[in-house]
């Protein structure tokens, strides 16, 4: 019997030292776990060094509100709530809701940057896109009306396709696969706009999107961006053109606002940071400033006024090479050389470069638009990347002229002419 009580009041005694154990717990692995989930949505208050917070993490102040609902009421915080340093898009309305499609939209206009935030979905969606992937965006060099959605040029944010190019009543060129028409940066140049249709379409590469936070950059350089999502290039436009109402002609779009999208789906932006390019274009006007003596080998150019371009006489020499050469007046350094070329109905042009009387072996090519919506002379960038160039080197473009045989002319067909109007150096 005494055993019997021995063994009862040590049953007793541990249970109440562990009772009172209980009352002051350790910490576990799931409050670990919630520590790191509330760490998880927070966004920074102040910026990196060598980048500006476009987003403060406190308020709004610097964007302004556009909705496509005209009768909305409600503040750009019932749509776009700051709270821990984080903008949360569709906060407080209920899952399944109707909800107009919103842009908060910087008010200053931004030309060489590099754009960096972070994106999170939430779990709701919203009508009319209750049905569809979830989606949302960030629109540059926006420009024109604020309606929605304004005219510029989008990175998609869409579950499975961030890094989407939308070209909003602009022409965007991009580098294109040939055969699955995605982005790819050694495709086919391909240029999609035009008045008849608002929105066009350029398709991301690789989907890099993972579940919880993702990394979108935008690197702008006047009419020429670079997408990436995560660190890797995703997409790229080149020669980003709007219409010009007064002409009716394309013109280069090198700035505009900023705009992040609000599109039916619950979405987080947070750590928006941006950072300007210093602007190092060296640009030469291909009429004005070349040697007018004639090349060995080569047909001396005119200049076609009307164009502002040099172009070789085709009615005289057809499938020959005109040239003409322009000194480098820069300081030394590794530079890409962009040659904006007009696109012509009737052949496609070649156009070749030398330094010093060295030739580089590659040799670009219009693309055709017989055929196409796009104009006679649409502009048309080609791009010849780190070369390496000192002051006073002698650099020759070389441009043919070519038929495709599509544009009847007398007995034969019509040539191009391989116009050209710009010469734009990039320091690398």
């Amino acid at each position: 019997m005494k055993h019997r009580f021995l063994h009862l009041w040590l049953v007793c005694s541990l249970a109440i030292f562990s009772c009172q154990t209980n009352r002051y717990p350790v910490s576990s692995d799931n409050e670990n776990q919630t520590t790191a989930n509330e760490r998880e949505m927070i966004g920074s208050t102040s910026a990196p060094a060598g980048w500006e917070l476009l987003f403060n993490g406190q308020d709004l102040r610097g964007w302004y509100l556009a909705t496509r609902d005209t009768n909305y009421s409600g503040t750009k915080e019932d749509l776009f709530q700051v709270r821990n340093g984080l903008i949360h898009v569709y906060p407080d309305q209920p899952h399944n809701s109707s909800q107009t499609f919103a842009g908060l939209i910087t008010e200053k206009s931004y030309s060489n940057y590099h754009l960096s935030l972070e994106y999170r979905w939430g779990t709701k969606k919203f009508k009319p896109r209750h049905e569809f992937v979830r989606d949302a965006g960030v629109i540059f060099h926006v420009h024109g009306s604020d309606v929605i959605w304004p005219n510029g040029v989008e990175m998609q944010i869409q579950e499975g396709d961030t890094g989407d190019l939308w070209a909003i009543n602009t022409r965007v060129s991009s580098k294109v696969h040939p055969v699955i028409r995605n982005y790819s940066s050694n495709g086919q140049i391909v240029t999609m706009g035009h008045p008849q249709q608002r929105f066009h379409r350029f398709h991301r590469s690789y989907s890099w999107e993972r579940p919880g936070w993702n990394k979108l950059e935008i690197i702008v350089r006047g009419d020429q961006a670079v997408f990436k999502l995560n660190e890797k290039v995703v997409n790229e436009a080149i020669d980003i053109l709007y219409t010009d109402q007064e002409t009716k002609t394309y013109l280069p779009l090198k700035s505009g606002k900023i705009l992040l999208q609000g599109e039916g789906a619950e979405i987080y932006y947070r750590n928006i940071f941006i950072k300007e390019i210093p602007n190092l274009h060296y640009v030469i006007d291909a009429t004005t400033n070349y040697e007018s003596a004639v090349e060995e080998g080569f047909i001396k150019p005119y200049i076609d006024k009307r164009r502002k371009a040099l172009a070789i006489n085709a009615s005289k020499f057809k499938g020959d090479f005109q040239a003409a050469v322009y000194t480098f007046e820069r300081e030394s350094g590794t530079y890409d050389l962009k040659l904006v070329a007009l696109a012509e109905l009737d052949g496609e042009s070649q156009y070749r470069i030398a330094i010093n009387g060295q030739e580089i072996k590659e040799v670009k090519r219009n693309p055709m638009i017989f055929g196409t919506a796009l104009p006679d002379y649409t502009p048309v960038t080609h791009i010849w990347k780190d070369l390496k160039l000192s002051r006073g080197d002698r650099i020759r473009i070389a441009s043919s002229s070519d038929t495709n045989g599509k544009v009847p002319e007398g007995d034969t067909t019509a040539y191009s002419r391989g116009r050209f109007t710009q010469l734009i150096f990039e320091r690398q």
